[in-house]
């Protein structure tokens, strides 16, 4: 069975040259368990389950009585429920799971999405451990009628079960509620005293399957107000503008960052400068720790949830396809320095701090951030030597600039 399963992998290797490449937001966790369509949550008829974020990340499930969680440190790594920690590869038609051992050997968990988008297999290899859960489609469905899970250890035993599904009730996304599910089970052990294998088990067996699964329902988008840029040199008359994430060289390539067209938002025709957008909902790979979004200010932060994300948005002026400059929303009173920004949560947090340095000068934050959108804003009020930073409606002083570069 060892060079059975040897085989196997090589096939699935060759097998993915002529797959065509998917986008990273395809090859989710939920689309590689064959699921369809913005799950939240997965039941299982024994009580297990599988919970998922906005993005198809798993982020909790259950597995014989036992609950293990997933927080994300970044969009591409995640910890384990061992404390080990995973990063996420995307290449051409698979997602890879890394386990960041600290050594040489590759440990992964890898998943190959056919040219349709939907999972093909899933391959774990762990030393001389390893399994393999092949998906079988008729046609162009995109339920699976089949899954072949194959496994093996350093023991000599080995294992393939073959499920074969008839689906009784499907639900509106086209997920499977009820099947009648046929199980056959084979099992081999290595004898090395007599060095061959012997089967152990063989049976055929059938079940009426049944799992439950939740939704995430659709959020609304958020509007914002129309800008101008003014004349400014450098930026007359832009030809397009690109939101998007702040760029983070450790994380993405530039390029693919900027030309990621509307990253974060649905961008209305540019004209004589102004423009206007429709925010969306982030990318979980464009979201990180919420202790990171003021890490600047050093300053000691009280916030009520440490397991929340956030991602800031950021906007850019083209003039051609590779000449650009940063925007931002600034103002300026008699007293003081304005400068807002938009920032997504995913969930309701408060971040407060009150700090006197040495200088005299005061930090107050008092962030009141609900999930989805905010503004959040930094007023330095200069004469009072008071820097505040509050959640709140973007102040009338304030326009687009262009930062110079």
């Amino acid at each position: 069975m060892k060079n059975l399963a040897i085989i196997t992998v090589a096939a699935i290797a060759i097998a993915s040259c002529s797959n065509s490449a998917q986008k990273p937001e395809q090859k989710t966790a939920s689309a590689a368990m064959a699921l369809i369509g913005p799950v939240e949550k997965i039941t299982y008829q024994h009580g297990n389950y599988t919970k998922f974020d906005r993005k198809g990340n798993i982020i909790e499930e259950k597995v014989g009585g036992e609950i293990y969680a997933y927080p994300y440190e970044n969009p591409y790594r995640y910890r384990g429920h061992n404390g080990d920690y995973y990063n996420i590869v995307y290449n051409d038609s698979m997602r890879m799971e890394v386990w960041d051992s600290g050594t040489d050997e590759r440990l992964s968990v890898d998943y190959l999405f056919d040219r349709r988008g939907r999972i093909s297999s899933r391959t774990q290899l762990k030393y001389s451990d390893g399994n393999i859960i092949q998906f079988f489609y008729k046609d162009n469905e995109r339920l699976p009628y089949q899954r072949i899970f194959n496994s093996w250890d350093d023991s000599g035993f080995s294992s393939k079960i073959t499920e074969t599904y008839e689906y009784t009730e499907i639900d509106k996304y086209g997920n499977w509620v009820k099947s009648n599910l046929e199980v056959k089970q084979e099992e081999w052990q290595y004898d090395t005293d007599a060095d061959k294998t012997e089967q152990v088990t063989n049976r055929t067996f059938t079940v009426d399957a049944i799992q439950t699964i939740s939704y995430f329902e659709k959020e609304n988008q958020v509007k914002s107000h129309a800008k101008t840029f003014g004349k400014i040199s450098g930026v007359i008359n832009p030809k397009y503008i690109q939101i998007g994430a702040t760029f983070n060289k450790e994380r993405y390539d530039m390029m693919e960052t900027y030309n990621r067209e509307n990253l974060f938002a649905s961008v209305t025709e540019v004209t004589d400068g102004a423009f206007s957008f429709d925010l969306n909902e982030p990318d979980e790979r464009d979201m990180w720790e919420v202790k990171w979004l003021l890490n600047n200010m050093r300053i000691d932060l009280s916030i009520s949830d440490n397991d929340a994300r956030y991602a800031n948005l950021s906007v850019f002026a083209y003039t051609g396809r590779y000449n650009w400059q940063r925007v931002f929303l600034v103002g300026e009173t008699d007293d003081a320095d304005i400068k807002v920004e938009y920032v997504y949560l995913d969930r309701n947090v408060t971040i407060t701090a009150k700090e006197k340095r040495e200088d005299e000068k005061v930090i107050e934050v008092n962030l009141k951030l609900k999930k989805g959108w905010n503004v959040i804003i930094t007023e330095a009020n200069l004469k009072k030597g008071k820097l505040t930073i509050t959640t709140g409606s973007i102040p009338k002083v304030t326009k687009w600039i262009v930062y110079e570069k």
